[in-house]
C-alpha cells in the first residue's frame, strides 16, 4: 500500500465538539460541504498524479449526504479508500452493510478508554458507546481494516496504555497517536491540554512495546521526532500528507517538504518549527519540529538533537 495519501475533507457537520477540534466541526458547522463533482473532480485530478490512497474526512464524513456516492466514485477511480469516523453512522448495522463494498480501511477517532474522558472530550455524553458500537459493527459484520486514532492530551496521557488494552481484541491494524493542533477550538487552550513533551517520552516508549505484544502498528504525529531518540521511525514525519479541502489555506502553509526538494511529497507546517537546537539533528530535512506556541510557553529544553541515528 502506497504511504503517500490525501484527506479528502468533504464536510465539517460533526456529532461531536471536541475540545481540540482545529477546525471547529460541530453539529452546526455547514463550513465545507462538498457537492458530488466537486469530489469527483478531485479525486480524478489526484489519481492523475499518482496518488492511489485518499482518507475521506470531516467533520463527520457519514453525514454527508453522498457520502455512499463519494466512496463509490473512489473506489471505480481506483483508490484506497479510508475513512476517518467517529463513529457517526456506523453504529448502524444496515448501514456498515451498505458501503462496506467500497471502503478498505476505517480509522475510528477513539479518545479515552470509558465514557467519562472520552465524552468530556467530545462534548457529547454519548460518544463513546456510540464509536465502539461503531468499532464492533465493522468488526463482526465486514472485512475492512480498522485504524484507531487518539489526540495526546492531558486529560487521557495516562490512560493510552488502557485504550490500547481495550483496542486489541478487534483486530487493530493501526494505532495513531497525534498532539492537538494549535488552531480553531484548540487554539485558545492548546498549552493547558497538550502534555509536556518529557511526560510523553517514556509513556510513549512504553506504548511501542505494548503494542509490539498485541500486533499494533503505532506511529505519532505533530510530536518533534528527537523525543523518541531510539524510536524516531515510528514517526508519522516520514511519510507524505496533504488535505484537499481546505479553501482557507495559504500559500505558505504548505512549506515542509520531506525529503528535501521533493514537492511532490510536502505537509502541512500547521505551525510547527524547528529552533536553533534542531541545527545540528540528524533529522532536520524530516522532522517538522515542535510547535511555535509550545516553544513560546515551554521554551525548547527538552528538545535534544539527534547527532547520531540508530
Amino acid at each position: 500500500m502506497n504511504n503517500n495519501y490525501f484527506d479528502l475533507i468533504i464536510t465539517r457537520k460533526c456529532i461531536n465538539k471536541c475540545i481540540f477540534c482545529y477546525a471547529n466541526s460541530s453539529p452546526k458547522n455547514e463550513q465545507i460541504n462538498l457537492s458530488l463533482k466537486e469530489a469527483k473532480n478531485i479525486l480524478l485530478n489526484e489519481y492523475k498524479r499518482g496518488i492511489k490512497q485518499v482518507h475521506i474526512m470531516g467533520g463527520e464524513p457519514t453525514l454527508h449526504k453522498d457520502f455512499k456516492h463519494i466512496l463509490k466514485l473512489a473506489k471505480i477511480i481506483g483508490f484506497y479508500v479510508v475513512v476517518v469516523s467517529n463513529g457517526g453512522m456506523f453504529k448502524f448495522k444496515r448501514f456498515c452493510d451498505s458501503v462496506s463494498q467500497f471502503v478498505d480501511e476505517i480509522i475510528f477517532s477513539l479518545h479515552g478508554h470509558n465514557n467519562s474522558v472520552h465524552n468530556k472530550i467530545t462534548n457529547n455524553p454519548y460518544s463513546f458507546k456510540r464509536i465502539m458500537t461503531a468499532i464492533k459493527n465493522i468488526y463482526y459484520r465486514t472485512n475492512i481494516k480498522i485504524g484507531i486514532n487518539t489526540v495526546v492530551t492531558n486529560y487521557n496521557i495516562n490512560y493510552l496504555e488502557t485504550i490500547l488494552k481495550l483496542i486489541s481484541p478487534y483486530n487493530i491494524k493501526r494505532y495513531l497517536l497525534i498532539n492537538p493542533l494549535p488552531l480553531g477550538r484548540s487554539k485558545k487552550i492548546f498549552t493547558s491540554i497538550t502534555p509536556m513533551l518529557k511526560e510523553c517520552t517514556p509513556v510513549f516508549n512504553n506504548l511501542i512495546d505494548k503494542s509490539k505484544k498485541y500486533g499494533i502498528n503505532i506511529t505519532f504525529a505533530g510530536f518533534p521526532m528527537c523525543i523518541l531518540p531510539e524510536h524516531y521511525k515510528y514517526s508519522q514525519d516520514i511519510t507524505g500528507e496533504y488535505i484537499i479541502g481546505l479553501k482557507d489555506l495559504k500559500e505558505d502553509d504548505l512549506i515542509f517538504e520531506k525529503p528535501p526538494n521533493s514537492p511532490e511529497n510536502f505537509k502541512l507546517n500547521w505551525g510547527r518549527i524547528q529552533t536553533k537546537c534542531c541545527l545540528n539533528c540528524k533529522l532536520k530535512y524530516i522532522c517538522a519540529g515542535c510547535y511555535k506556541s509550545y516553544i513560546e510557553k515551554f521554551g525548547d529544553k527538552e528538545l535534544i538533537p539527534l547527532l547520531e541515528l540508530k
